[in-house]
């Protein structure tokens, strides 16, 4: 049976709001630019420069931004956006992930489809296993209630994508996990988010052997609402965030499928739509493999 329920944190993690925006983000960035322009050999501002585009998703950008730095730990940024690089991040490596465009066939897209309109959904909830709980200042999203007809095909897929992108091993991972496999359909309206949190719980909790979170986004095109992005927080050996503030943000790209560690602290931004049928919200199907 599926676990749909997903912890909160167990240390207290937060990012300042603020530094989330993309028009604060952008303007920061402005001014390190202009700045740039004044003191072209300051590294400190080119490394700046290189953050502010990771953290506005401009991830072609950031790249060649971190190369451009061209100190070891810029390289090794660099690489992990490429998403060429294996095995561990440094102590204040990115957020690894692998992303997959075109995933579905267009007759698989239209079943997802056909699933989901008109279908029930019931609120998302946070906590453990005995402690689910709606948590409205935590998590706005809603969870569809029948997903029987996705999970055989759906994770099918979702495992042969893995094996054929060899995602464990570019994302610094054992072998590909061989235990429960999880799904759920989820859907984020005008308003919806999810603060920072961890998918692995705790130890004695069943979410504590998730291994391998994987996020395919689906949405009306053009898209119809904005926000929504994930935020993939920059993390230390001991697996909280690295002392200097930092993430990645990746934009909902239809018909994509993201893999990263179950263990990476993450976040949905808010999002924000002006039309008020619940297709043109932010949709994904989400789930985690876990091991043995």
């Amino acid at each position: 049976m599926s676990i749909t329920t997903t912890p909160p944190p167990d240390r207290a993690e937060t990012l300042p709001e603020q530094a989330t925006r993309p028009a604060v983000l952008a303007a920061w960035l402005n001014q390190v630019e202009a700045a740039l322009a004044d003191r072209p050999q300051d590294t400190a501002l080119a490394w700046r420069r290189a953050g502010l585009l990771r953290a506005l998703g401009r991830l072609e950008a950031a790249t060649a931004a971190y190369e451009a730095v061209g100190s070891p730990a810029a390289l090794d940024l660099a690489a992990l956006l490429r998403g060429a690089a294996v095995g561990e991040a440094g102590p204040a490596g990115p957020a690894r992930f692998v992303r997959v465009p075109g995933v579905l066939e267009p007759a698989q897209y239209r079943e997802l489809w056909d699933l989901v309109a008109g279908a029930a959904l019931d609120p998302a909830q946070i906590g453990g296993k005995g402690e689910e709980r709606l948590e409205p200042g935590a998590r706005q999203a809603a969870l569809l209630q029948d997903v029987t007809p996705l999970r055989s095909w759906f994770l099918a897929l979702v495992t042969d994508l893995a094996v054929r992108a060899r995602v464990p091993e570019r994302l610094g991972l054992e072998a590909l996990p061989a235990g429960l496999r999880e799904l759920q359909v989820t859907r984020h309206l005008d308003g919806g988010f999810y603060r920072l949190h961890y998918d692995a719980g705790k130890p004695g909790d069943p979410s504590a052997t998730r291994r391998l979170t994987y996020v395919y986004y689906f949405h009306r095109m053009p898209r119809r609402f904005a926000g929504g992005d994930l935020l993939l927080c920059d993390q230390g050996p001991d697996g909280r965030r690295a002392a200097e503030l930092g993430f990645t943000r990746l934009e909902p790209m239809d018909n994509s499928l993201v893999f990263f560690a179950s263990d990476r602290l993450h976040a949905v931004t808010p999002v924000t739509m002006q039309s008020s049928d619940p297709l043109d919200g932010r949709w994904t199907v989400n789930g985690w493999l876990h091991r043995l």
